[in-house]
Parts: C-alpha cells; sequence; structure tokens
C-alpha cells in the first residue's frame, strides 16, 4: 500500500486520530466559515471547491510565534527547507512544486521578488501585525495569473475597529536572540489607522558542518495601514510595509563541495505599497474595485565587506475588479491586471562574462469569474484568464471546480485546472561567476491539476481528505552543466514532471479549553529527467506531519505542544570538479516545540517559547546545520 507510512511515527498518528474520533465531549463549534478573500470573489471555506488552510493570529500568539516560517511546517501539503541559522533562506512548496510557484500576496501586493528568482523569502516574514494568513492548496493560475500555478498564500494583516489598540512586546532568550515589537491602533466613526514595528537581532549559530563562526541576523519590520469610508458605500485604503534584514551566511569551499565559515553578508530592503478603491454601486449589485501597488526589493552581498553583486526588482501593478451580483445565486467578475517588472543586475565584468544587465517585462491579465449555487448542496466555480506577455506567447489559464453537499456533515469537492509559470529573470538571464549563467531561450512551464477532496464532521471534529494530482510539462531545470561555458544553466526538460498524493487534516475541540489538530501529508513528486541517477524531486519528502495541541484551563494561562515530522528527502551534492554531481539523502526528523503565556494583570503578560526541544541535529539543504534547542523569555503589555 503507497500511502501507509512505516514505523513509529505512522502509529503514533493512528493512535491519536483514533482518540480524536472517539471523543465524545461536546463544544462549540469553533470553526467558522471564514471569507477568504484571495480569490476574485471571496466565499466561505466551505463553499470553495479546493483544500484551504486559514492561520488566525490567535493560533500564532499561541504559539508564540515571531516568524511565520516557524509555523508553516504544521500545514499539510507545505514542505520548508531552511539554509541553516535564523534569516537563511527558506524555500516553501505546496504539492511537491517549485518555490517560485505559489503566488504569495500581502494586503493585495504580489511579493514573489523576481530579483531572488519569483520566490518570496519566507525568512524575513514577521507576524507581529498579521491577523490570518489563507493557503490555498490548489493551482490558481486561472485567478492570479503565472506565479500562482501551484496555490496561493494571502496574508491578510490587522485592522482593528476598537478606538485604540496598544501593545508592546519584548523577550529574550537562545543565541542571545532579541525580538520586540509595537502595534497601535486608533479607529474613528469613518476612518482607521494601524501601524506595527517589529525587530529582531540573533548571533545565530554556525551554519557549516566545521568551524565555529556563527553567522547572525538582524530584521527590522515596519507598517502602516488605513481606511476611509467616504461615503457609505466608498471606501479609500491604503497599506505600506518595510524590511530591511542584514543575514551574515557561509560560502561554499570548492575544495569540499560543502559550507564553510567565510564573512559573506546579505543585505536586504523590501517595499511594498498598495493603494485602493473600493465602491458599491446599484443597491450593491455591482462592487467596483481599483487597486495600484508596487513592490521594490534590493539583495547586495558583501565578502569581507567588499561588494559582492547585488540585484534589484520593481513590481508594479494596477488591477481592476467588477463584481456583479446577479441573483443572490449566482455572482460573476471580470478583471482585468497589468504588471511591470523590471529587473536589474550588477557586478563584477570578467573575461567569463558581464552580469550587468536591466531587464523588463509587461503582462496584462483579463479574467473573468464565476461562482454559482446550484441548489442547496450543489455549487460550482469558474475561472478563464488570459494573459498577454511582452516576452511570451499568449495563454489561457482556466479552472472549473464543484461541491456538493450530502449533508451539514458531509461536503465532497473537485476541481480541474490549467495554468503556467514563466521563466525568472534569472533563470534567462542570471549569471554568477563560477556558478551560473542564463538561457534567453527557456519556454514557459504548463501544468494540469487535479483535485477531489472529502470534508466531514464528526460532531466537533473536522476532517478534510484531500486527493491531488499535477503533470508539468517544460519543467525548467536550473542544475544542467554546460560544456562550453563551464558553468550550470537552465533548460526545458522533454518529459513531465509529476506530483500526486494525499492530505489529510484533523481539527477537534475536545473541549472548551483543548484543541488537537492531526495533519499527514503522501507526496510523490517526480521529474522526467534523471538527474543523477534518481527521478525523485529535490528536498520532497515523501512523508510529514504535524501534531498540534492548544490549552486554556483559565482565563489567564495557555499552553501549547507543537511536533513536527519530516520524512526523508532527496538532494544534490557538487563535490570539487572534476567529480558530477551526487544525490545524497536528507534524513527524515522530529521538531517538537512548546509555548505558554501566563496573564500577570490586566494588561500585562508573560510567555516562553521552546524551539527544537530534543535539540535534534537536522538538515533542510544538504551540508547546512540548523540550530539545536532554544528558548526564549518575554513579556507582553495590552491596552
Amino acid at each position: 500500500m503507497p500511502f501507509l507510512w512505516e514505523g513509529e511515527s505512522m502509529r503514533l498518528f493512528t493512535l491519536v486520530f483514533l482518540v480524536i474520533l472517539s471523543s465524545s465531549v461536546a463544544a462549540a463549534d469553533n470553526i467558522e466559515s471564514i471569507k477568504v478573500t484571495a480569490v476574485r470573489i471571496p466565499v466561505a471555506v466551505d463553499q470553495m471547491a479546493a483544500a484551504i488552510t486559514i492561520i488566525t493570529d490567535e493560533e500564532l500568539e499561541l504559539q508564540q510565534i515571531f516568524f511565520l516560517a516557524d509555523y508553516l511546517k504544521t500545514i499539510p501539503g507545505v514542505a520548508l527547507a531552511k539554509s541553516g541559522s535564523v534569516g537563511g533562506q527558506t524555500q516553501l512548496r505546496v504539492r511537491g512544486a517549485e518555490a517560485n510557484q505559489t503566488l504569495v500576496m500581502i494586503d493585495g501586493v504580489e511579493v514573489n521578488d523576481p530579483s531572488t528568482g519569483d520566490e518570496f523569502q519566507w525568512e524575513h516574514l514577521t507576524v507581529n501585525d498579521i491577523e490570518r494568513v489563507e493557503i490555498i492548496r490548489s493551482p490558481m493560475s486561472a485567478t492570479w495569473g503565472s506565479d500562482a500555478i501551484a496555490g496561493v498564500i494571502n496574508v491578510v494583516t490587522r485592522k482593528s475597529d476598537l478606538p485604540s489598540t496598544f501593545v508592546l512586546f519584548g523577550d529574550y532568550g537562545t543565541f542571545n536572540t532579541q525580538n520586540s515589537g509595537a502595534r497601535l491602533s486608533k479607529a474613528g466613526a469613518n476612518w482607521q489607522l494601524n501601524f506595527s514595528l517589529a525587530h529582531n537581532s540573533s548571533d545565530g549559530t554556525n551554519v557549516s558542518r566545521t568551524g565555529d563562526e556563527k553567522d547572525g541576523y538582524r530584521n527590522t519590520t515596519y507598517s502602516i495601514g488605513g481606511a476611509l469610508a467616504v461615503s457609505s458605500d466608498t471606501n479609500l485604503t491604503m497599506n505600506a510595509r518595510r524590511t530591511d534584514a542584514s543575514t551574515e551566511f557561509d560560502g561554499i569551499d570548492w575544495a569540499t563541495g560543502l559550507p564553510a565559515d567565510s564573512d559573506s553578508v546579505t543585505d536586504v530592503h523590501k517595499d511594498h505599497l498598495s493603494v485602493g478603491l473600493q465602491t458599491m454601486l446599484f443597491d450593491g449589485l455591482l462592487y467596483q474595485s481599483l487597486r495600484l501597488t508596487r513592490f521594490k526589493s534590493d539583495n547586495d552581498s558583501f565578502l569581507a565587506g567588499t561588494d559582492n553583486g547585488s540585484t534589484d526588482s520593481v513590481k508594479t501593478g494596477f488591477y481592476v475588479d467588477s463584481r456583479f451580483t446577479l441573483t443572490p445565486n449566482h455572482r460573476l467578475t471580470l478583471a482585468v491586471d497589468h504588471e511591470d517588472t523590471e529587473f536589474t543586475q550588477r557586478g563584477v565584468d570578467s573575461a567569463f562574462g558581464d552580469p550587468n544587465q536591466k531587464q523588463s517585462m509587461r503582462t496584462t491579465g483579463y479574467v473573468v469569474a464565476y461562482l454559482g449555487n446550484v441548489n442547496q448542496q450543489t455549487s460550482v466555480t469558474a475561472s478563464l484568464r488570459y494573459d498577454d506577455s511582452s516576452v511570451f506567447d499568449s495563454f489561457t489559464s482556466w479552472q472549473v471546480g464543484a461541491t456538493y453537499n450530502f449533508s451539514t456533515e458531509t461536503q465532497l469537492f473537485a476541481n480541474v485546472s490549467r495554468g503556467q509559470k514563466s521563466p525568472t529573470f534569472i533563470e534567462r538571464f542570471g549569471y554568477f561567476p563560477d556558478q551560473f549563467v542564463g538561457n534567453a531561450d527557456l519556454s514557459p512551464e504548463r501544468a494540469l491539476g487535479y483535485e477531489l477532496g472529502l470534508k466531514q464532521k464528526f460532531g466537533d471534529t473536522h476532517l478534510d481528505l484531500t486527493f491531488f494530482k499535477a503533470d508539468l510539462e517544460n519543467e525548467i531545470n536550473g542544475f544542467v552543466f554546460d560544456s562550453q561555458t563551464f558553468l550550470f544553466t537552465a533548460t526545458n526538460m522533454d518529459e513531465k514532471s509529476r506530483r500526486k498524493g494525499v492530505e489529510m487534516t484533523l481539527n477537534s475541540f475536545l473541549t472548551d479549553d483543548l484543541q488537537v489538530k492531526l495533519s499527514y501529508t503522501y507526496l510523490k513528486a517526480t521529474e522526467g529527467h534523471h538527474t543523477a541517477g534518481t527521478n525523485r524531486e529535490l528536498r520532497r519528502p515523501k512523508h510529514s506531519g504535524s501534531l498540534a495541541i492548544g490549552y486554556r484551563p483559565q482565563d489567564q494561562i495557555s499552553l501549547s505542544l507543537a511536533a513536527t515530522y519530516t520524512g526523508k528527502a532527496n538532494d544534490l551534492f557538487f563535490p570539487p570538479w572534476p567529480d558530477p554531481s551526487q544525490v545524497v539523502t536528507l534524513d527524515s526528523y522530529w521538531l517538537v516545540s512548546a509555548a505558554a503565556s501566563y496573564q500577570l494583570s490586566e494588561n500585562l503578560s508573560i510567555y516562553t517559547n521552546i524551539k527544537n526541544a530534543l535539540d535534534n541535529d537536522y538538515e533542510d539543504v544538504f551540508g547546512f546545520s540548523n540550530p539545536g534547542l532554544a528558548a526564549s523569555l518575554g513579556l507582553r503589555f495590552r491596552m
């Protein structure tokens, strides 16, 4: 049986699963039908023909999370690969897709970074101002275009309707790690204003297997947002965010092919801005939205204090949505997106190549999206998107889905979709001395995806079970050796890349005070071209899962325990020339974390957090060691 999970890990998860299902304790239904805003037609979770996870600010605070990436390991279908210490490159892959195939938005701004291969830099995202996170693990290219071929992660920041809210916190922990931050919200009859500041500094740990140099990290993130009700039907909104971060890292020792201590630093500066206008017309029959966004990223590298090159990008977007309520059960959206993207690389010109360049691309997308309730049991969704690019051939993405409710406790959903991912600027034009040269002749990747899911309620226990499959054509392989330049380059693969698997999530309120979450993912991800004797996709564990327990025995006390399992995965090791690359195995591992908070008074609480409580040694990327046991203690003031 291919979906069975051998060994003690599977037996443990099975035991917890049975205990939860057998519980007959009554509790209030705390699982809400939250409106999902990461789609062109906002819809309740239980109406979506897709697998969705909603993370709330209460869940993040229960586990005393500072960086969102630390929580995402508990999400089914999500695999994280972190290159060592805090601030190290962190890649997120949904259902075996590439790290640049999931669209990430923060308050409507697309923040996938063109200067880092269209990946979002998860290592820098703090949670201080986050209200909720919507994770749609289903192809969304028909809604949002190229970057959403594997799904969408939508981050929504806090909007307070209270007259005034103020939060101040700070904690200190292992590795000389200091976290601090503040939030201030003000609101009036027709306006609101929110400000947030978060800061992290850490000496870090030694990333390489040898030596003793610590790789430190600094991050300061601040944001401001506001809304003004111009009239009863019209709102103006604005959100701005800036992140300044500095990461120390180890370079590759070409004598061993492994990371080694070096005086290397990357400074990152990210800005994004969103300004929007929303209005209701004709007694609510037409909702009109206009939005202007700008994302800017600067990534500067230094070696021994000397400039070692940079990549920068600017992405400007203009979005128009017209949402028609045809009848109470039928809604239609017409939308137009226009995006201008610029990419700049700077470096030292040499006889082997010149990295200095500036590239650009324009894309306009036209979207039609429909949501309809056929009857009380059945709803259907359909989206069609036509993308007109200044570089690539025009392409039409589509998606069709449906849900069917057998009862109030049982729902079945299915969808099928077709999407495209354009090659990145790095893949086409990037040049990194002694490492990589781009290929301007790359074709877009194209995927056909299928999904079948079951949502089942057993009293106060919710079970989600989803089967998924995706076939990717023209997959881009960025580890192809070019015999003419003696560098690696990117090329489209001839055969399909295939991903399939199953996700399971169990969420239960055993009592009013005790919540248990269990997740498991089986994934088979293969590529058509055999790389160094194997066809398993890299850094995609076949088995992964999590167990999270939240307990509030009293109003002033909260406790949490979380355990995540990451199964064995393949990676590539590049030994010194002339030896060829080798496929290596990353060992499986457990990560256990715990957190607690106690309300000292009406406004003051004390909290603590323990990470990697078992002090396990593990690697997500071959040769890059992750931190061991870490603990922190802090205070939070709220009024």
